[in-house]
């Protein structure tokens, strides 16, 4: 279809430099030339109309086709426009095609150059957008139902683009004008801020854990919905579960030989309704040699003194056990020794009251072995493990023993028990 615009329908930068549309081979008489321009612009709403606040897109090419086949590009200029000055009469086609925007208005038109009509060609083109609702989930059961309403004032990011948005009254967010290709977003947590992610897998379309979403792959200019995000608020509590020592086998005894090498070994779980950094400080009596950390959490451990510190690291969702602890050498002997395993949280912990695990151990001389007793391996706890698979209650504290940890399939390696 052809279409003939005025030459009022247009307004062309008088700075722009006139150029010609060369077609080889044809005489160009000066009666018969006329003008040929448009205007590429970002059609920000997508209603293919170009309207006050819609810029144009500089530094794009438009190619123009002759009758005789022959295609020339023409470069925007920093509003948009293109224009092509002494254009010989005949029917030309026009197009534009974004590489990484979609367009909203045809990408390609014919039009007719003619005595006194100057053809205006607009191409508006978008990028996609990626839009969710950040919502309250209130029985924290991962799923949105009705009572449940929006939450304002959630930061959310483009990873790897210094781009944000907070959500509105509504709850709703929109980023808008994205490029094709795959985005993830990130949910930032404010400090002190009471509402932390709800669980995934349901509505909400963000990792707990991560607080990132799933990859989200928007075409040119695709309009992608539904990335929501639940919310609910933090019940934090971290519960130091167990307190074990090791001497070839997880024992109930008190008394120790000097001599011996053991390991000592404390477990603490995200016990709260989100997940949680889990750290914690394990302090021996002296007499006890710190001789290297253990344990899961023992990777990032610091020794300083008798002292085995966990520093906060990297969020674990709750009913997940860690464990962390030493292994020691027997050098001296003692009685009442207290072993402490204390776990702390980097949010405002909702039960302090188990946070804290003692025990008390009597160290004495060593004894010399028959000839026929076997020495023992000192196994390293060194795995995490799910309460569902220990048995454990997360709830009830100190309703932890021995039976548990072999449910959880603690995963040892040989340390030889040593004498002096």
């Amino acid at each position: 279809m052809s279409i003939k615009i005025r030459a009022a329908a247009i307004t062309v930068a008088t700075s722009l430099v006139a150029v010609p549309l060369a077609l080889a081979g044809t005489a160009v008489a000066q009666d018969e030339t006329g003008y040929l321009g448009g205007i590429v612009f970002n059609d920000l709403n997508g209603d293919g109309v170009k309207q006050d606040g819609e810029p144009g897109i500089k530094d794009v090419n438009v190619s123009v086709k002759g009758e005789n086949g022959q295609v020339h590009p023409y470069s925007t200029d920093n509003y948009g426009v293109f224009t092509v000055k002494r254009t010989p009469y005949g029917e030309y086609e026009v197009s534009y095609a974004d590489p990484k925007l979609g367009n909203t208005t045809p990408s390609s038109t014919k039009v007719k150059v003619g005595p006194g009509d100057t053809p205006g060609i607009y191409f508006g083109v978008r990028g996609g957008s990626i839009c969710g609702v950040a919502w309250n989930d209130a029985n924290e059961d991962g799923k949105r139902q009705a009572g449940e309403g929006p939450v304002a004032g959630r930061l959310i990011y483009v990873e790897k683009l210094d781009r944000h948005v907070e959500t509105g009254a509504d709850g709703v967010y929109c980023f808008d004008g994205l490029d094709a290709g795959e985005y993830r977003l990130v949910s930032s947590k404010r400090t002190h801020d009471p509402l932390v992610l709800t669980q995934p897998g349901g509505d909400s379309r963000f990792d707990w854990v991560s607080a990132l979403s799933q990859p989200v792959k928007v075409g040119k200019g695709e309009q992608v919905k539904g990335i929501d995000a639940g919310y609910r608020t933090l019940r934090s509590d971290l519960k130091a579960v167990q307190l074990l020592i090791d001497n070839g086998q997880v024992t109930d005894s008190n008394t120790f030989e000097v001599g011996e090498t053991i390991q000592i070994i404390g477990s603490v779980v995200a016990n709260g309704n989100a997940p949680e950094s889990l750290g914690g400080t394990l302090t021996l009596p002296e007499g006890l040699r710190i001789l290297a950390p253990v344990g899961g959490l023992g990777e990032t451990a610091v020794v300083q003194g008798q002292q085995v510190i966990v520093p906060f690291g990297p969020k674990k969702a709750p009913g997940l056990i860690e464990f962390a602890g030493a292994r020691v050498a027997v050098e001296k002997e003692f009685k009442g020794g207290q072993i402490k395993w204390e776990v702390k949280s980097d949010y405002v912990d909702s039960d302090l009251s188990n946070n804290v695990l003692t025990r008390t151990i009597d160290v004495v001389a060593h004894k010399q072995p028959r000839g026929d007793e076997p020495v023992h391996a000192a196994p390293v706890i060194n795995k995490t493990a799910g309460l569902a698979d220990t048995g454990v209650d997360p709830v009830a504290a100190g309703a932890i023993g021995l039976g548990a940890l072999a449910l959880g399939g603690l995963a040892v390696f040989g340390a030889r028990r040593r004498m002096a």
